[in-house]
């Protein structure tokens, strides 16, 4: 059963693949007139591309970002939370029931050793957690191999996810509303902005770390 578990994940990815769903997603006014003209099917469509892909380790973001330009914002709201709680649940399964082993292994250090927090704390780590690191498909795997209960994960997860979620359809929505029709010279500067404003904070949360590590090697 792990095995062929196992087949169907990698089955799935080589199908996406080799059928052009990649690369549709790297060209947004091909994706929003074709799943626009799917209708519901488009929503399943999105949905399960985003279930699969994402798991695999697309960034949650990028799904959640093309669903605003394509769909009204409600809609792309529920269609983002939907897949990123059947990811989710897609990691968790495959980390608790197929690969166990091999994900222990190939965890980063600093999320090994939550499975020793979570406890009875169960909720409130995974909720923390999900606020941090998002839809990190590194976060599916560590809750599969971990002791927590299914239900603690899927609830904490999806009470987290929905603030996220909401905060980002509607922030890139109306950002994607602000450049549409506008010239690039108008709209560029707000970009260039947010980068590099992205960029100093990046730097001085690497600086912040690098110093503490420095001050802990000198402490021992």
């Amino acid at each position: 059963m792990k095995i062929a578990a196992l087949v169907a994940v990698i089955a799935l990815g080589v199908a996406a693949w080799r059928s052009g769903v990649l690369s549709l997603f790297a060209d947004p006014e091909r994706m929003r007139d074709l799943l626009l003209t799917q209708g519901t099917l488009g929503y399943l469509v999105f949905v399960l591309a985003f279930v699969v892909l994402q798991a695999l380790g697309i960034p949650m973001m990028a799904f959640v970002v093309g669903a605003s330009y394509v769909w009204p914002k409600p809609i792309a709201f529920g269609l983002s939370v939907a897949g990123i709680v059947g990811s989710s649940c897609l990691g968790f399964g495959f980390a608790r029931f197929v690969a166990r082993e091999w994900i222990a292994s190939r965890l980063p250090p600093r999320l090994r050793g939550v499975d020793q927090k979570v406890g009875e704390r169960a909720f409130s780590t995974i909720f923390v957690m999900r606020l941090i690191f998002w839809g990190n498909p590194f976060v599916h795997a560590l809750f599969g191999i971990s002791k927590v209960r299914f239900s603690d994960y899927l609830f904490a997860s999806v009470a987290a996810y929905v603030p996220i979620i909401a905060a980002a359809v509607w922030a890139s929505g109306y950002a994607i509303d602000f450049i549409k029709g506008r010239p690039v010279t108008e709209w560029l500067p707000y970009a260039a902005a947010l980068l590099l404003l992205a960029g100093g904070l990046r730097l001085y949360r690497a600086r912040a770390k690098r110093r503490k590590d420095e001050q802990n090697e000198t402490a021992a």
